[in-house]
């Protein structure tokens, strides 16, 4: 298959799946090797903050002179982006080769179903074996119990970033039913972290663990304390578990970034008493070199600057918000909203909250099936007079954004889909800084 036939075929596919178990995809790894019995697993599941702890992680194991796998979900651009290998994404070639393998095997059980995430999982594991990967950092499609991912059987960390209410259809309609799902990665006598400071979860989270016999590394109260913060970097002290890190320079901008390095250093204190050697140097190398699309991202850096961010739930709504208003008032910016949401999501209330730092909106529809009408979107609105254009088409909708009145910061947000698409739009219109 070439690249286009690739793309085809995995379109082709379910994206969730049945919860059916593991049972089936396990005879499909049987048939490729069963790869995932041979790599070491740090397994991350939440819902906000994964693809930040697996940047972190990812560049701290790197820094160290380790062999890095990483497998995120979604992808902006490209399926591509999905796989990563010390800091490169699957060549083309190499993912035609991968998902092909993976198809014939699937043909040789009859042509039974699998769906988008199970095969993608499943190549995931046969290119990280092949590329001799010392640790894969694996992020979970959705949930955790029954992810296509949780077929690994003992990780040597597994941790759970954060829980809120999202996906609520399939993982359950509670913070407490979510935090079981999630917490199906955890595996008897496996490590875990936990970084969410609710509770409830907490309660959940270390009660499963002590079933497990799963030694859990969580503090409540870790202290954090911002040095300097501009509009490309942050640099901070951080303490945790009594280990002092003073002086730690990101690139990734917000302040939920900040607790998800805190987070970040959690595990690594963990994958530490594990044995695993990190050095403070590889430490603060990793962080200042850590890095994820369309979270935060700044592509623009002088007026009107540009902001992507793929805030895509209430929680990460209102981290956004709240970065929004510091940047603000620190720096006296007029400041526009683009914002696309789908129709699976709470769109009420994130637009609403997100109108609430805006000074003008504009509204416009994420590509693909589930991306809501803007129209539809603006009557939600509570504010209506904030809104100043609204339209389908992205593209114009960007362009009336970026030429607004007195536009000092533009941010872009409310779904991966609209950043993607925009990332694309503006990397062919030559658009970056």
């Amino acid at each position: 298959m070439n690249y286009e036939q690739v793309c085809q075929y995995l379109d082709n596919c379910c994206m969730f799946g049945s919860k059916r178990g593991h049972d089936r995809l396990k005879e499909l790894l049987k048939l490729l090797g069963s790869p995932q019995k041979k790599l070491s697993f740090i397994h991350v599941a939440g819902t906000n903050g994964k693809g930040s702890c697996c940047a972190f992680l990812s560049s701290v194991l790197m820094q160290q002179g380790y062999n890095v796998g990483v497998f995120t979900s979604p992808h902006l651009i490209k399926y591509n982006e999905r796989y990563n290998f010390n800091g490169e994404d699957i060549s083309d070639d190499e993912f035609c080769s991968i998902i092909e393998r993976v198809s014939q095997a699937v043909d040789k059980l009859c042509g039974d179903f699998f769906s988008f995430f199970e095969i993608i999982a499943a190549a995931a594991f046969c290119w990280f074996f092949e590329k001799k990967a010392d640790f894969v950092i694996l992020e979970t499609g959705l949930g955790g119990r029954l992810d296509p991912t949780n077929v690994i059987e003992s990780p040597i960390l597994s941790v759970i970033t954060s829980i809120s209410l999202d996906h609520t259809d399939i993982l359950g309609d509670t913070i407490e039913k979510i935090s079981v799902e999630k917490a199906g990665i955890i595996k008897k006598n496996c490590p875990a972290v936990l970084y969410c400071g609710n509770e409830k979860v907490y309660n959940i989270i270390n009660e499963i663990c002590k079933k497990n016999n799963s030694k859990l590394f969580y503090t409540k109260n870790y202290k954090e304390s911002i040095i300097v913060e501009n509009f490309d970097s942050v640099v901070f002290n951080a303490e945790i578990l009594d280990k002092h890190f003073d002086g730690i320079k990101i690139k990734m901008l917000g302040d939920y970034q900040i607790k998800n390095a805190c987070g970040a250093l959690l595990c690594i204190e963990a994958l530490r008493s594990s044995g695993i050697i990190i050095s403070d140097k590889a430490v603060y190398g990793g962080f200042e070199k850590a890095f994820i699309s369309g979270r935060m991202e700044l592509v623009k850096k002088d007026k009107p600057y540009i902001i992507l961010d793929g805030a895509h739930n209430i929680d990460g709504c209102m981290e956004l918000c709240r970065y929004i208003r510091k940047i603000k008032e620190k720096n006296n910016l007029k400041t526009v909203l683009l914002v696309g949401i789908l129709k699976t999501k709470s769109f009420s209330k994130m637009i609403n909250r997100l109108s609430s730092v805006a000074d003008s909106l504009v509204l416009t529809k994420p590509e693909g099936k589930k991306g809501l009408d803007a129209h539809e979107l603006y009557e939600c609105l509570e504010q209506k007079d904030k809104c100043i254009y609204c339209d389908n088409d992205f593209k114009k909708a960007f362009k009336a954004a970026v030429e607004a009145e007195n536009t000092g910061l533009l941010v872009c947000c409310g779904s991966l889909y609209l950043v993607g698409a925009l990332k694309k739009y503006l990397k062919e219109e030559s658009f970056y800084d």
